[in-house]
């Protein structure tokens, strides 16, 4: 059985990242001189009074439709403010203080050093090794790093789950839809939700393919063939979802 982590770790001077129980346990907050707690929680956490600290709480899930940009300028201002308090000190946390609440450090590392999310990520990571930000926070940070730190800029989109893991590529499908008279398949039967069926989906790959579409391990990375890619791509193009392209390979084989 793996051993419970580490209730909290210092990221930078006076910036730590952890658990709900450090958040909850008046003994460490006063161990540590938290004066500030950021809560990355669904349900509000109770942060024992007699702390004294300065606590904000922003719900959030861990799921991968969850838009963590939406939040991100809420955060990182907290965050900032409370650093620019001499001799304060601020626990970001959510449950294990692992996928949320990492990945707002990890965008707080991002901006304040200017650089890309798989250094900030690889930092974080060497000062607490169990944070793991889920794939669709870092597609969205790897989005909003490129873009400027511009946390607006998939407002008119909303995430799109296959619902196969890690290893599929994260899709954003425009909020204001195409024409619902828009088709993919052969006989022009199929409407755009059968194409964001997850199931429905792989088996046109695969038909398309002429064999079983195999999902490989990796961050947001499909393996396919080239006449399953561009199958993929125009099923996705028809259903007015954009694929954000992360520079890294997308084939099969």
């Amino acid at each position: 059985m793996d051993p419970l982590p580490n209730n909290m770790d210092e990221v930078l001077p006076g910036l730590f990242l952890g658990n709900l129980a450090a958040a909850e346990s008046l003994a460490i907050l006063k161990t540590y001189s938290i004066t500030h707690v950021l809560s990355l929680t669904h349900s509000l956490p109770v942060v024992p009074e007699e702390a004294g600290v300065i606590h904000r709480h922003v719900p959030i899930l861990d799921v991968p439709t969850q838009n963590i940009l939406s939040v991100i300028d809420t955060c990182l201002d907290f965050i900032t403010e409370a650093l620019c308090g001499e001799g304060n000190n601020i626990l970001v946390h959510c449950y294990l203080g692992k996928s949320r609440s990492g990945g707002v450090v990890v965008a707080y590392v991002m901006k304040k050093q200017n650089i890309p999310l798989a250094l900030a990520h690889t930092f974080v990571k060497s000062k607490r090794p169990l944070v793991h930000p889920n794939r669709a926070f870092r597609s969205q940070l790897e989005l909003w790093g490129t873009s400027g730190y511009d946390s607006t800029i998939l407002d008119d989109y909303e995430i799109v789950d296959f619902g196969f893991g890690d290893e599929l590529p994260v899709v954003h499908k425009k909020r204001s839809s195409k024409s619902s008279s828009k088709r993919h398949d052969r006989d022009g039967t199929a409407d755009k939700a059968s194409v964001l069926d997850s199931q429905a989906l792989i088996c046109e790959l695969g038909a398309a393919a002429g064999e079983e579409v195999r999902v490989r391990e990796g961050w947001g990375i499909v393996h396919m063939d080239k006449v399953t890619m561009a199958r993929f791509e125009r099923c996705l193009d028809e259903a007015g979802i954009v694929r954000e392209d992360t520079g890294r390979p997308c084939w099969a084989g």
